[in-house]
């Protein structure tokens, strides 16, 4: 299953809508659009895939990455997203262990209200796991 319909039926199951039109029509897309995504394997545009994981309460980039592997049409570019995807989630892990070192989960709440990291950040370093899952 690609990366946009994974994540789009995530995304109605959440929902609870069982029809695409009705959770397209919540996205602004196109009953074709949906069509397209299943049918021809084509991939939702990286700001649709933002709204799906906004709702979901997900990181977007491993579902980003996975799209870009999904969508590239020479495998060796599809490894290639795939490759970046990984040592993402390497490097994040990374990131974690030294700010959950720094960061007790008493002042992570603060350390968001007060700038210092956004809600991807901390979503990024929770999502670490589930981007490796996603894309094995």
């Amino acid at each position: 299953m690609s990366a946009t319909i994974e994540l789009f039926e995530l995304f109605k199951e959440r929902l609870t809508v069982r029809s695409d039109h009705a959770a397209g029509q919540i996205l602004g897309v196109k009953p074709q659009t949906i069509s397209n995504w299943r049918t021809r394997g084509s991939q939702a545009e990286p700001k649709l895939i933002e709204m799906m994981c906004r709702k979901l309460e997900q990181d977007p980039m491993p579902w980003l990455l996975r799209a870009q592997a999904d969508q590239a049409h020479d495998p060796a570019n599809g490894l290639v997203w795939k490759r970046m995807a990984t040592r993402l989630g390497i490097s994040l892990s990374a990131v974690a262990l030294a700010v959950a070192k720094l960061f007790s989960d008493a002042n992570m709440q603060m350390a968001v209200a007060m700038g210092g990291m956004d809600e991807y950040a901390w979503g990024a370093m929770s999502s670490m796991g589930q981007a490796l899952t996603i894309l094995s």
